[in-house]
C-alpha cells in the first residue's frame, strides 16, 4: 500500500512539474508576443513624418513650376521671343485667343498660339528648327507635298489631317487641329 500511495504522490509531483512545465512555457510565449508587439508599436512611431504645409497641399508629391507663360497680349509675346512672330488668323468660330512663351530667356526659342471653338482647340506653334516639338502622338499616316516651293507635311489620324508643318527660314511652323483641317486651309497659311 505504501508504495501505491508513494507511486501515487510521484504521479501527481510528476504532474505539478508538468503543469509548471506549461505554465512556464505560457509566460515565455506571452512575453515574447509582448516584446513583438511593443517592437511593432516603437518602429511604427519612429518611422512618423513630420507634414508640411507644403506636403498637404501637393499631397507630398514634388512639383514641378510650369515652364510657360501665358498672355492675352500679343505685343507682350511678340516682345518674349527673340524671332519675328506673326499669329495665323484664326478660322471662323475659334475664339478665346493665348499666347504661351517659354519662362526662361535660355528656351525662348518658340511660341505657341492657342484659339478654342467650344472643346476643339487650335494650335500654331513656331520654333527654331532643332527645337524638339514635345509631340509624343503616333499618326496613322504622314504624307509631304511641296506646294509652289514651300513643303508641308501632313499628319493624319485616320483619314484627317489633324497635324501640318513646314520649315523656313530656320524655323518650323505647325498647327495642329483636333477637329482636322483641309489641305486648302494649310495653304492658305504657308
Amino acid at each position: 500500500m505504501r508504495l501505491i500511495s508513494e507511486i501515487e504522490k510521484l504521479d501527481d509531483l510528476q504532474h505539478t512539474k508538468e503543469e509548471r512545465m506549461n505554465m512556464s512555457i505560457k509566460k515565455f510565449l506571452m512575453m515574447v508576443l509582448a516584446v513583438v508587439i511593443l517592437g511593432t508599436m516603437v518602429g511604427c512611431q519612429g518611422s512618423k513624418t513630420e507634414e508640411t504645409n507644403e506636403d498637404a497641399i501637393t499631397g507630398g508629391e514634388v512639383q514641378i513650376p510650369n515652364p510657360w507663360v501665358e498672355t492675352t497680349d500679343l505685343e507682350e509675346a511678340q516682345k518674349a521671343v527673340d524671332f519675328e512672330f506673326t499669329p495665323i488668323e484664326l478660322p471662323e468660330g475659334y475664339e478665346n485667343q493665348v499666347y504661351v512663351y517659354m519662362r526662361e530667356e535660355a528656351d525662348r526659342d518658340r511660341i505657341r498660339q492657342f484659339a478654342y471653338k467650344g472643346d476643339e482647340r487650335l494650335l500654331y506653334e513656331v520654333r527654331k528648327e532643332g527645337t524638339d516639338s514635345g509631340d509624343y502622338s503616333s499618326y496613322t499616316k504622314v504624307e509631304t507635298e511641296t506646294v509652289e516651293g514651300v513643303e508641308i507635311t501632313y499628319s493624319y489620324k485616320e483619314d484627317v489631317i489633324v497635324k501640318a508643318s513646314t520649315v523656313e527660314n530656320g524655323f518650323i511652323k505647325e498647327i495642329m487641329m483636333d477637329e482636322g483641317m483641309t489641305e486648302e486651309f494649310v495653304r492658305t497659311l504657308w
